[in-house]
């Protein structure tokens, strides 16, 4: 072999390494980042942008006039063939042109607007609870990891022990099935984080091969005076409000236009090319609301008025302020129970484990107590995830009342 094709093979078998290196190694993803990603890549924000444009369109419907009728027709005399032409131009006005429907345009867009926040923090928070059930897949599949290796070590410890009489033979057989247990359980996890994790990336528009979650932490709260003042009545008060001023401008264009005629000034003009007779004209089309008087679209307009007047008693009634201060009381107490088990109870444990590791190695406790202590600190890890999954679960709660993000930096 040639040295020219020598180097031309270490080069291709150099590529390919480093090409299944690069494919084999897991990205990290933040829950910002995910955040970030479902807004700008996926069709579901796509989707909230176009009902926000469709409804835009829709007011637009309603604000712009009428477009002019225009009328050309061809004449000829009957007497003396005199050939001609008649234009009649006419501008169709109804009475709600005149502010009632710019009013409900601007209604229009207002619910549009507030509505789009909705789905849009909606969306936020189905991608944060999926981010957490993956992160919490991850966790619990890596602490099962550790579990099998520190079993197996266990397990040859005791099996070490069993042959020398240390130890009783049944209790390394014990081992050596927990070890085949733990296994399987992390197959059966494994191929869930694998269908999850792709159910993920195509949520948030991502195409990477492997995926790794980064902690989400503890976000910082505002105080509930900082939360008060950005608050104001919730956002699903004021989406109640906004179809309430949405249904009552309908029913002032609906009003308006059932009880005064629609109005169409009109301009004609007549010319005869025989003898340049000219002739212009102005004047008056009316449509009476004689048998049509809009009685629908009242009755529709008042029936979602007394129904949005209801709901707004109904939600006053609960009383927002306290409520929000509840609920944000519910948060803090979530988050601090959390960062107590992260900094405080888990820590502990993780001392006992490592005290009777060292105790174990100075003959002053058994394989079987280090086995106790390590179920102990595994059930801590657990519960600590748990517990975070039901702060986070609170946070999006408060925020949901609120009506946009509050979160501040993870601590």
């Amino acid at each position: 072999m040639q040295d020219a094709d020598m180097k031309y093979l270490i080069a291709t078998f150099l590529c390919l390494g480093l090409i299944l290196n690069g494919g084999a190694k897991a990205e990290e993803l933040t829950l910002e980042q995910a955040l970030r990603s479902v807004v700008e890549n996926t069709p579901s924000a796509s989707r909230i942008a176009r009902d926000l444009e469709r409804e835009y369109a829709r007011a637009r419907n309603w604000e712009v006039l009428e477009n002019p009728e225009l009328e050309v027709n061809s004449t000829v005399a009957e007497r003396d063939g005199d050939r001609g032409m008649e234009a009649e131009l006419t501008v169709p006005l109804r009475p709600s042109n005149f502010g009632d429907r710019q009013a409900l345009a601007r209604a229009i867009r207002d619910t549009a607007s507030l509505e789009e926040r909705a789905q849009l923090l909606s969306l936020l928070h189905d991608t944060t609870r999926r981010y957490l059930d993956l992160w919490q897949l991850q966790r619990r599949t890596d602490l099962l990891r550790q579990n099998i290796r520190f079993a197996q070590e266990t397990s040859t410890t005791i099996e070490r022990a069993a042959r020398i009489g240390e130890a009783r033979v049944s209790e390394a057989h014990l081992f050596r099935a927990e070890v085949l247990r733990y296994k399987e359980e992390l197959s059966e996890l494994e191929a869930s984080m694998r269908s999850e994790q792709l159910a993920f990336l195509h949520f948030i528009g991502r195409g990477v091969q492997a995926l790794s979650l980064r902690d989400p932490g503890v976000p910082a709260l505002p105080s509930l005076r900082e939360l008060m003042e950005t608050a104001q009545q919730g956002l699903h008060r004021q989406i109640l409000e906004a179809q309430r001023r949405e249904a009552q401008k309908r029913l002032g264009v609906a009003e308006a236009d059932a009880y005064l005629p629609e109005i169409s000034p009109r301009l004609s003009y007549n010319r005869g090319y025989g003898n340049d007779r000219e002739e212009i004209g102005v004047g008056v089309r009316l449509r009476i609301p004689f048998w049509d008087r809009n009685e629908a679209d009242i009755n529709r307009a008042r029936a979602d008025m007394h129904f949005l007047e209801t709901s707004i008693a109904a939600y006053d009634r609960v009383g927002y302020e306290k409520f929000l201060a509840r609920k944000h009381e519910e948060v803090t107490a979530s988050f601090d129970r959390f960062s107590r088990y992260r900094d405080l109870i888990l820590p502990e444990y993780e001392k006992s484990f490592d005290s009777t590791q060292k105790m174990l190695s100075g003959g002053q406790a058994s394989v079987l107590q280090l086995w106790q202590v390590h179920e102990r600190l595994l059930d801590v890890r657990r519960k600590s995830l748990s517990v975070q999954a039901e702060a986070f679960s609170a946070l999006l709660e408060l925020e949901n009342l609120v009506g946009h993000p509050i979160a501040g930096e993870v601590q």
